[in-house]
């Protein structure tokens, strides 16, 4: 069992063990850890002493997970949109029935064609290979990820009452908070770390997915031709204003 000194993902306080919002791990050293840590790092917390429902929630929420892939898929469809939108406007412009003619209209159509190309491609990232049996679908995968740590903590939870039902009838006492010391019990503990850590397996391994980074697509611009406009002179910096050498007395209000 880890030393509870070297732990960096949970706070262990006098009214419970809770997860750290900073809190951090490597890959799969939760075999070291006890079931507290087990527990608080799924809930938000383990041997919680009275009513701490919305602290826990407010640690650790499938439900974000849930909400986040809602944004994500938004971002996709606006995307996608924007970019058909943009391609249609531009040709109607500038393309080949559009009014306006010339190398500046070409360079504009192909610029806009451009940025259209890398909206679709950053859509596609987040998109992934769906319907493929690939896992990189980002609204997706978010969506699953919260149903897998909903699972997760009805598992823990069910697992936690169990094993306290079972060192209860061992003849395991209580705390004056009401909760059932099960560390009196090393095999009760033994066992139900174990369930614990079973079901942590299930879910960091579900956790396990890349997305590919978006600053990696790679478009390749649409040709617009090398011809660009005139220069144009600017305008003489003496020039006179029109209308003279200022505007006109205006008369006041009348009194």
């Amino acid at each position: 069992m880890a030393d509870e000194e070297e732990q960096t993902n949970v706070s262990r306080e006098d009214d419970g063990v809770f997860a750290k919002r900073d809190g951090q791990s490597e890959n799969e050293d939760f075999y070291s850890w006890d079931w507290k840590t087990i527990k608080a790092a799924i809930t938000g917390g383990a041997a919680v002493a009275g009513d701490q429902d919305a602290r826990l929630l407010d640690l650790i929420d499938p439900q974000t997970l849930r909400v986040a892939s809602t944004y994500f898929d938004h971002a996709e469809k606006t995307m996608e949109n924007v970019a058909t939108s943009l391609r249609q406007h531009a040709e109607a412009l500038a393309g080949e029935d559009g009014a306006w003619k010339g190398p500046a209209a070409k360079q504009f159509l192909a610029k806009m064609q451009t940025f259209a190309q890398h909206l679709e491609a950053n859509a596609e990232v987040l998109r992934g290979q769906d319907g493929t049996g690939d896992n990189s679908n980002v609204r997706i995968k978010l969506y699953d990820n919260g149903n897998w740590l909903a699972w997760a903590q009805n598992a823990v939870n069910t697992i936690d009452h169990h094993y306290a039902a079972v060192a209860r009838a061992r003849g395991v006492g209580k705390t004056e908070d009401d909760l059932v010391t099960v560390s009196e019990d090393p095999e009760v503990v033994e066992a139900m770390t174990t369930a614990m850590r079973n079901v942590l397996i299930q879910l960091s391994g579900n956790y396990g997915w890349h997305v590919p980074d978006p600053g990696s697509v790679n478009v390749t611009p649409v040709d617009g031709g090398n011809s660009k406009p005139p220069d144009l002179d600017p305008p003489p910096l003496d020039e006179t204003p029109p209308g003279g050498d200022g505007p006109p007395d205006v008369d006041g209000p009348p009194g």
